[in-house]
């Protein structure tokens, strides 16, 4: 069996959008506080070796890495789509576009904690399963016990996560929020959008599912998608995009992406003032003020 080891947690296809003429990203290292002075391609960034590897009884699968590009591939098109500046989006298009960016945070490395913590604090109900005996096909008597014996192997806990995430889509997004998301493109080379490890800006990070906040998510370095649900967004100037791009440097764990080097020092050189004043969520909640009053 062919078992992938390199497995991207930003969808490759998506890493790919933020690449400059050459095919390759300049990099600042969010670790090291240092940019890279060697371009990297889109394989050599924003992945884990075996994450989505797993044994047991001495067997080895990447069923979920599997299932991750299975979620991808049904985006793929629409992506296509919007990067093409094709905004006659239908609701199935809405589906998986919004089903995309809330399924691409939760496998986020930067949400693993959280996400194990809470499946950990979760009743069989909570995670949406049933344990079954399968010699009698009932309910397990004990399924207290194994559900407490599955929380300790991490390919349920990784697996599990799909369950609360499509609960949350499920619940969360109605017709009515449907009409609160905005596109907005740009074609300036000076201005393009970065990517981040974590790459869902919220402007309230603290909320259990991102569907309950208003949020930025940059899905393309000419595309920026605005989730508000205050009020009716027409535009986004190009100080406004700047000052996006410095909060994704200021919310990023390990690494930002970028098409130009230059652009992307003097963002992070930004990210840096700001941090030393210790106003970082006080930005945040500017930057979605200066959005809303964008006209």
């Amino acid at each position: 069996m062919n078992i992938s080891k390199r497995h991207h947690y930003i969808s490759k296809f998506l890493i790919k959008g933020f690449v400059g003429d050459d095919g390759k990203l300049a990099i600042y290292d969010c670790k090291k506080k240092e940019l890279k002075q060697k371009r990297m391609s889109p394989k050599q960034v924003l992945f884990e070796w075996d994450r989505n590897t797993f044994e047991k009884d001495s067997i080895i699968s990447d069923f979920i890495e599997k299932s991750i590009k299975k979620t991808e591939d049904n985006f793929a098109p629409v992506y296509q789509k919007m990067i093409s500046k094709n905004y006659s989006l239908s609701f199935d298009d809405i589906f998986h576009l919004t089903f995309f960016i809330g399924f691409l945070d939760t496998y986020l490395p930067i949400r693993d904690k959280k996400n194990e913590n809470e499946i950990f604090d979760s009743s069989l109900q909570d995670l949406l399963i049933s344990i079954i005996n399968i010699q009698t096909g009932k309910k397990d008597i004990n399924y207290k016990e194994r559900l407490e014996e599955l929380k300790k192997e991490p390919a349920f806990i990784h697996a599990i996560k799909y369950n609360k995430f499509v609960r949350e889509h499920i619940t969360k997004l109605s017709g009515e929020d449907l009409k609160n998301w905005y596109f907005f493109s740009s074609k300036r080379e000076s201005i393009c959008s970065l990517l981040s490890d974590n790459p869902v800006i919220l402007r309230s990070p603290e909320v259990v599912s991102i569907y309950d906040s208003d949020f930025i998510f940059q899905l393309h370095k000419d595309v920026t998608i605005f989730h508000n649900k205050r009020k009716t967004i027409r535009r986004i100037s190009t100080k406004n995009r700047r000052l996006i791009n410095i909060l994704t440097v200021l919310q990023s764990n390990k690494m930002v992406c970028g098409s130009n080097l230059d652009y992307l020092s003097e963002i992070v050189e930004s990210g840096n003032k700001i941090k030393s004043q210790g106003s970082v969520e006080n930005f945040r909640e500017y930057v979605f003020q200066c959005l809303e009053n964008d006209f």
